[in-house]
């Protein structure tokens, strides 16, 4: 089944080019980067960018240049790579806490 919006096909290229994540890896700051985590398969993230969020969950990340992407399922269905610097880990609240 296809959602409006979702291309197939952009989701299976990254299924296929992502690598699993068993648990959380953090890449150490260069000179030209600040330190880096990728989050462990089925985490779930946040995108903040340019005023917006976005949901999903961590499944992989893939190899590119200069750095590799986070392979993320969003709640839609979608996916995509994602830059890290924009990703953050949505922390889950234990029933009873207040917001």
């Amino acid at each position: 089944m296809n959602l409006p919006g979702i291309d197939a096909d952009q989701v299976a290229d990254i299924v296929i080019r992502a690598r699993p994540l068993a648990s959380d890896v953090t890449r150490p700051a260069t000179m030209f980067d600040p330190a880096l985590t990728y989050y462990a398969d089925g985490t779930h993230l946040a995108m903040r960018a340019r005023g917006t969020e976005r949901l999903g969950h961590a499944f992989g990340m893939a190899d590119g240049t200069p750095y590799a992407f986070q392979a993320v399922r969003w709640e839609d269905g979608g996916a995509d790579l994602i830059a890290p610097h924009v990703l953050h880990r949505v922390e889950t609240r234990a029933e009873g806490d207040t917001v």
